[in-house]
């Protein structure tokens, strides 16, 4: 979160940015960077979001779907 001292200098700085962590920095902390964003409190701001897993990556985020063949068992073969 941005300290007094953040906001003292924030007029001169060329840019604001944040370094978050994935599912460890909490959404209040997103949300206040966001309201003083609107406010224009903070200016050219940027977000850093690390320690993103690669089982966050992929399509329907964990979820996936296809075809498979079922494998007959050795009786399903002789008698099926």
């Amino acid at each position: 979160m941005l300290v007094t001292d953040s906001f003292l200098i924030s007029d001169v700085a060329d840019a604001t940015v944040y370094v978050t962590r994935s599912e460890i920095t909490e959404k209040a902390f997103i949300d206040f960077a966001n309201k003083n964003i609107e406010t224009k409190k903070i200016k050219n701001v940027g977000f850093v979001l690390n320690d993103v897993h690669k089982t966050n990556f992929g399509y329907g985020n964990k979820y996936g779907y296809g075809y498979q063949a079922e494998e007959k068992r050795w009786w399903q073969k002789i008698f099926g």
